[in-house]
């Protein structure tokens, strides 16, 4: 009976391992989708990212967007630039 409780006791440890494991990066992906989602960084219509695109139209979906509401992007280092023109 001991070899059983301490089975049951490991496979209840791997769970909520990996329950936690889940939830952290199901979180860290929520807040990355959220931030880009309030800067409107990505499409509306189908998530896709539309930072650093020339052309004002989802290359993935066709939904056109406001291209002068994006925050342009640092072409020496690649990033994008806050209001204040500082790399963020």
């Amino acid at each position: 009976m001991d070899d059983l409780a301490e089975i049951g006791l490991r496979c209840g440890l791997c769970v909520l391992a990996c329950t936690a494991v889940f939830a952290t990066v199901t979180h860290g992906i929520s807040r990355i989708i959220r931030r880009h989602e309030e800067t409107g960084e990505v499409c509306l219509e189908c998530g896709y990212c539309l930072r650093g695109l020339t052309s004002p139209r989802c290359p993935e979906c066709g939904t056109p967007f406001d291209a002068a509401l994006l925050r342009p992007q640092d072409k020496s280092t690649g990033g994008v630039a806050d209001e204040s023109g500082q790399q963020g």
